[in-house]
């Protein structure tokens, strides 16, 4: 008999062996539990779906915030030589 348990959510990606292995919690564990799983192992598309628009979400926001720093820095920068 096979058990099926509840994915909860995909919180973390890694490469090994050549595969990408996803870190999975599960609906009523803690994270103690966690399993790291190769994608056929998953069945589980929406919580793949969602876990790659949060981190394309993440990276988006992180390098907004990166040009939006060195713009300013660069402005600084520029007032300071008089040319801006």
């Amino acid at each position: 008999m096979d058990l099926f348990f509840e994915v909860s959510s995909i919180d973390d990606h890694i490469y090994m062996d050549n595969e990408v292995y996803y870190r999975v919690s599960y609906t009523g564990f803690d994270m103690d539990s966690d399993t790291w799983e190769p994608w056929e192992n998953l069945g589980c598309d929406e919580a793949l779906e969602r876990y790659y628009k949060q981190i394309t979400a993440q990276k988006i926001s992180e390098l907004a915030s990166r040009l939006g720093a060195e713009t300013n820095g660069r402005k600084q920068w520029l007032r300071s030589k008089g040319r801006g």
